[in-house]
């Protein structure tokens, strides 16, 4: 482009960058983000837009779009990349636990067999777990013992739930009335 417009741009270097953050966290950080990189030497404007999560999808933040536009000589990447690891730092330095990788979760003990299985692992309903575990079932080998009569005698137990713990047994490859070894 020839003219003083086409010079100038030539003068500057422009970048645009987008990030995905957490939802109602883009204007923050958009904000943070362009007041710090408008007072980097060589900087001569930012323009931070923010474009709403997508309804109905979970998981999915905002998209934070930064333009930072900077004199000849200036880098705009670099300038950004700067600023965003004093951000970076700046929440590191307010959360020392987030820099450290999390734990690893805690290794489940090691069973004899499948039927020593505690009621809790099992993935059974809240409503279903509180009535076994007051007729006094804890594992999964004393649950398998009992015949569907037998389950639905126990107080608090109905049809579903019966009907849940005859799936929870399939998927162990047990039936009710299983009996127990020994």
């Amino acid at each position: 482009m020839n003219g003083p417009l086409g010079r100038l741009e030539a003068q500057r270097g422009s970048v645009t960058t987008e990030a995905v953050v957490a939802s109602g966290l883009g204007l923050t950080l958009g904000g943070w983000m362009a007041a710090h990189l408008r007072q980097q030497p060589g900087v001569r404007a930012v323009l931070p837009r923010v474009r709403p999560a997508p309804a109905g999808r979970s998981g999915q933040g905002e998209r934070l779009t930064l333009q930072v536009d900077a004199d000849a000589g200036t880098d705009p990447r670099a300038t950004l990349a700067r600023v965003a690891r004093q951000l970076r730092a700046v929440c590191v330095s307010f959360a020392p636990e987030a820099a450290a990788p999390p734990p690893p979760p805690p290794e489940r003990p090691r069973l004899r067999g499948s039927l020593a299985w505690p009621l809790d692992a099992l993935g059974l309903s809240l409503r279903c777990e509180l009535a076994l575990r007051r007729a006094g079932i804890e594992q999964l080998g004393a649950l398998a013992a009992l015949d569907e009569r037998q389950l639905l005698a126990l107080p608090h137990l109905g049809r579903r739930q019966v009907a849940e713990v005859v799936d929870m047994l399939a998927a162990h490859g047990l039936q009710p009335g299983t009996p127990l070894p020994g």
